[in-house]
């Protein structure tokens, strides 16, 4: 038997003073903090729920539904922020297959623990901490074909590669100049005793080009 699909809750919301920020993430993602990708995928929506395929940094391939809710005076004591502007939560859940169409009834879920997770957030604004969202069983429809795997980065693969290649060529190239060093610096042989005659006679001349000489 195919076991049911299963979200985590999750949600983005500013207090009285405060800014957006993530309040409520999957645990597994609180866990090995893997959860900042939700500030780059999730935004405000227009009353339809919106389903994203998304990766996490860390390269875990997810599905995102999320939806905006304007808080009214049933949901929390404060509906406003300092500046008099209502305040909205994006909340939703993510799922680890892709969802065909999200069931409103995982979305009111998804939306009862954000609450209690923003109430929670009022009580205690100055210091906002990450709080660990518990999966629930899903209702909505899901696709179980499997995600592509996470691809290596081409750039990381030229980078070795050309790195490897120039390490190559430069250890070359120095084993080149140690084997031809000794022999050009070797001193040749000293010329045979000439008499030359005239007054600008050179004894011992070496090699004429300031290199010293061997004995034969």
């Amino acid at each position: 038997m195919t076991p049911q699909p299963a979200g985590w809750p999750f949600l983005i919301a500013a207090g009285r003073h405060r800014d957006y920020s993530i309040l409520l993430a999957p645990d597994f993602l609180v866990e090995d903090l893997d959860y900042g990708f939700l500030d780059g995928t999730v935004k405000p929506g227009n009353g339809r729920p919106s389903v994203v395929d998304a990766r996490t940094r860390a390269g875990r391939q997810l599905t995102v539904v999320s939806a905006t809710h304007t808080l009214t005076p049933a949901d929390a004591p404060a509906t406003h922020d300092e500046h008099g502007r209502p305040m909205r939560l994006l909340y939703g859940f993510v799922c680890g297959e892709r969802i065909v169409e999200p069931d409103p009834v995982d979305l009111a879920a998804a939306l009862a623990v954000a609450l209690d997770a923003y109430r929670r957030f009022l009580d205690n604004e100055d210091s906002p901490m990450v709080m660990a969202g518990q999966p629930f069983a899903l209702r909505s429809a899901v696709i179980r074909a499997p995600r592509a795997a996470a691809q290596p980065r081409r750039g990381s693969r030229a980078g070795v590669s050309i790195a490897g290649t120039a390490a190559a060529v430069a250890l070359a190239v120095l084993a080149l100049v140690l084997w031809l060093r000794p022999q050009a610096e070797a001193p040749g042989p000293c010329p045979s005793p000439t008499v030359t005659a005239g007054p600008a006679a050179v004894a011992n001349p070496g090699r004429g080009n300031g290199t010293p000489c061997r004995a034969p």
